[in-house]
């Protein structure tokens, strides 16, 4: 019943690997590389990037640097609705044989574009069946490659078409005429009304509390098909079945006699998992903690102790060795953590910004996180493009402004939301839940609460349980790999640790310090799981217009500006207004003398230099926010009711300004 194929390949069909690739993405099929990796004394197939199902792409350029950075990389593509393609993957090693399977059961399969793999079986390529999942074995040796999978393409070593080609599949697919799924032969869609239903526990959290049973322990009790399964599926649900949930569904198995990375993606995968019943980890949890673990953020959670236990085998057993060992080659086989900022900030991190108020914190945050929205390079550092949520809980009105100051001197960056209607975080009728939906749906890369004190209003800072309360809720927030970033306070001390209790520094994955001296403010990392704590970013405050008013004054907003660290500084960026109040000083005091400030005042406001209104009142108002302006910068000091102008950072001041 099956059709046979020349094994011998037309030459045009031999590409090297990246034209493979390019080729697939040219015709709308999502791309990513992968690699042979030797598990366990068997060869397997891995995806070289993490995330695989969001990140394969079509993007020409994106694909041109994997295949620069790992020039033997095999090509693959995401089946399943991505690519319009699902694969019946009929194998022919450890003695089965998917064509005799489907001879012996009377199914046809036939597709007009067939891929020979390396071990002698057979890709048939078919339209996708709307929901259809991965899944194995529907006969012995028939796999199926749909949603959640991938498959193998030719430009990998071992693959190539027999039967038509990406040309041919392009053109029947455009014209309505692919393949179709072939009768007989078991759709394996996803059941209807599927709902995860995750008891809230942070990624982090869960994956610590997993990942600490030793894997003798998990070996005892997860070494039967049933018991292994269930644990899988409780990871899965727990984590909506993310790439994060299945990478730690992986290093949970491996380590244990007969693991493969091949049948733990067969359960990870498999429709059974998609029940849309709650299964707990509760059970999990339970067995990490009598084999001595133990966390005060998960204790804080206060989860209730009515799920149902997952099924644990033995439960009653001696728990046994509580130690993990892992050898020089598993410390070197533990992949790099994906960065969002490079060296700075990663998936999944806890990040807090602190420093004095007006240190600059609510600048240097947004500027940070525009970069990251529109993928371009930050303080010289590379970053990964990403959606932002900017929860601005404190200052709605003003963030907004300085967003619009940052869009007109850097462009539009469309994957940047400003959330101004947040104010309660904590409470359980707050807006936590709606923000953990709107993080789920939407998969930003950053989340940023601005400020915590006024996002958890309330809030016992110097109380574990409370800050506690505070780690739980970013961490929840982490679940789907965006890092949260926490602006808050330091302590009266200026020690570069955030105030509170030290449970949310403990906590912290990320800490940057900053603090503000003669115009420059410097950020230093004063913990960092990323990178070193030696580096030191600078930034000076710049100002912009971003509109008038209604009296015709310029509307301005504070902005981050890159400062040399070999310089510290450049010059300060005025308004036209400042700028005009600046030579009214100099005039009055000749460069050198301290000018009352009534006298300022007095020549700025009966002038037109600073204002040209009519309107005394907004020509009072545009002195007011122009000596602001000065000082901030640094541009002038102001002392026993005098002003006069900072000339340099080195220059000796009278007594007078000393301590200004």
């Amino acid at each position: 019943m099956h059709k046979e194929y020349n094994p011998k390949a037309p030459k045009r069909q031999v590409y090297d690997n990246l034209q493979a690739a390019l080729d697939l993405a040219a015709k709308g099929i999502p791309v990513l590389p992968w690699h042979w990796v030797d598990r366990g004394g068997k060869r397997q197939k891995v995806p070289r990037i993490t995330d695989w199902p969001n990140k394969a792409t079509t993007d020409a350029r994106r694909i041109e640097r994997w295949f620069t950075k790992w020039p033997d990389a095999q090509v693959g593509f995401v089946t399943g609705e991505r690519s319009g393609i699902d694969v019946v993957d009929l194998d022919r090693k450890h003695g089965k044989d998917g064509v005799a399977a489907c001879d012996a059961a009377g199914i046809k399969v036939d597709s007009p574009v067939v891929v020979e793999t390396s071990t002698g079986g057979l890709h048939h390529w078919c339209a996708h069946v709307p929901g259809q999942c991965s899944a194995q074995d529907l006969l012995d040796g028939v796999d199926v490659r749909a949603n959640s999978g991938w498959a193998a393409a030719p430009g990998s070593d071992g693959y190539r078409f027999v039967s038509g080609d990406v040309d041919l599949w392009a053109t029947l697919q455009n014209i309505g005429f692919a393949p179709k799924w072939p009768e007989g032969l078991e759709p394996q869609t996803r059941p209807e009304g599927t709902a995860f239903e995750p008891v809230g526990i942070p990624f982090e959290i869960l994956s610590d509390a997993v990942l600490s049973i030793p894997r003798k322990v998990r070996e005892q009790l997860y070494g039967t098909e049933g018991a292994w399964f269930a644990a899988i599926r409780a990871i899965h649900d727990e984590t909506g079945g993310s790439e994060d949930g299945r990478e730690l569904a992986h290093k949970f198995s491996e380590g244990w006699g007969g693991y493969s990375f091949e049948e733990t993606e067969g359960k990870w995968i498999r429709p059974d998992t998609h029940t849309g019943a709650k299964a707990s980890v509760m059970g999990l949890i339970r067995v990490a903690q009598r084999n001595g673990w133990n966390s005060e953020a998960f204790n804080a959670l206060q989860i209730a102790d009515d799920f149902d236990d997952l099924p644990v085998p033995g439960a009653g057993a001696e728990s046994g060795d509580s130690l993990v060992f892992l050898s020089p080659g598993d410390c070197a086989a533990t992949p790099a953590r994906a960065y969002i900022i490079k060296g700075l900030i990663a998936q999944g991190d806890v990040v807090a910004a602190v420093g004095a108020p007006g240190a600059g914190k609510s600048l240097l945050i947004p500027y940070l996180c525009y970069a990251v929205a529109q993928g371009r390079k930050v303080f010289g550092r590379r970053v990964t493009a990403g959606g932002v949520f900017y929860v601005a809980a404190e200052d709605g009105h003003g963030m907004q402004g300085r967003v619009t100051a940052l869009r007109a001197e850097h462009g539009d960056a469309p994957d940047f939301a400003v959330i101004p209607n947040v104010s309660d975080l904590l409470s359980k009728q707050g807006q936590l839940k709606a923000l953990q939906r709107a993080v789920k749906e939407r998969r930003p890369a950053l989340v940023v609460i601005d400020t915590l004190a006024v996002a958890f209003p309330g809030l016992e800072e110097n109380d574990a349980k409370g800050m506690g309360q505070v780690v739980a809720a970013a961490r929840s927030l982490t679940k789907w790999g965006a890092a949260v970033v926490l602006i808050h306070h330091d302590t009266k001390a200026g020690d570069g640790l955030p105030r509170g209790h030290s449970l949310l520094n403990g906590a912290l994955d990320v800490a940057l310090y900053l603090k503000r001296e003669h115009g420059v403010v410097s950020v230093k990392p004063s913990k960092n799981r990323n990178g070193t704590t030696e580096q030191e970013l600078a930034f000076t405050v710049g100002v912009r217009e971003i509109g008038t008013d209604e009296d015709g004054d310029a509307i301005t907003a504070a902005i981050c500006e890159e400062a040399d660290n070999a310089s510290r500084a450049r010059s300060p960026q005025l308004t036209a207004s400042a700028r005009a109040a600046l030579s009214v000083l100099r005039d009055l005091g000749r460069g050198t003398m301290r000018v009352p400030e009534e006298s300022w005042r007095d020549a700025c406001i009966g002038g037109r230099e600073v204002s040209a209104s009519d309107n005394v009142d907004s020509r009072r108002k545009a002195f007011k926010r122009a000596v602001e302006s000065l000082t901030r910068e640094g541009v002038v000091i102001f002392a026993d009711g005098r002003f006069v102008e900072r000339k340099s950072d080195n220059e000796q001041f009278t007594e007078d300004f000393d301590d200004v």
